[in-house]
């Protein structure tokens, strides 16, 4: 595990103490909070606590940032289950980065990250009905697990194996990197 990392043109930095009073800043936003699972308001005290009793061999709390002009983008995180099942996500942290390649981008870099470094077989997110974007992406790339879904959460599944042999996530992949490094010009 790593405090730092840089894939397909983006950087990312381990949560720390330094960091996390930033990202509980970004998670309490209408814009992030409302597309999360837990939607109450964190104050200081419970992010310092969460921090403090954090597992970090199992949950990997990452920000993420353009490797080029540093400007921060999103927070990818991984909380590692059992059997080597990694249930990630993600979030923008502004609202003009949602309809752009970022999200995606990051995304794949960080299930790059969880399977090649953190040592998880499965990927399985767990997504809020409310969170339209989110559902579509893994509809694309993953399986939906009817029988673990809810009424308000949808699970999704895809081995280390599926991924890395999707022929729509590599050329996706490819797409984005190429246009990425097209916008820099």
């Amino acid at each position: 595990m790593k405090d730092e990392f840089e894939k397909y043109g983006f950087k990312f930095i381990r949560a720390n103490e330094d960091n996390i009073e930033l990202i509980r800043n970004w998670r309490n936003s209408d814009f992030i909070r409302y597309k999360m699972i837990n939607q109450n308001i964190i104050t200081r005290e419970e992010q310092i606590n969460w921090f403090k009793n954090l597992d970090k061999v199992n949950n990997h709390y990452y920000i993420a940032q353009n490797a080029e002009s540093l400007e921060y983008v999103g927070v990818v995180y991984l909380k590692i289950l059992k059997n080597n099942i990694g249930e990630p996500g993600s979030y923008l942290i502004r609202e003009d980065l949602e309809n752009t390649a970022t999200s995606t981008i990051i995304q794949f870099a960080f299930s790059d990250y969880s399977f090649d470094s953190l040592g998880v077989d499965i990927l399985s997110p767990k997504v809020n009905k409310d969170n339209t974007k989110a559902f579509k992406l893994n509809m694309e790339a993953c399986k939906l697990v009817v029988e673990k879904s809810t009424e308000d959460i949808h699970y999704f599944e895809i081995s280390k194996k599926e991924y890395f042999e999707n022929k729509k996530i590599n050329k996706l992949k490819t797409f984005l990197t190429k246009k990425l490094s097209y916008d820099k010009r």
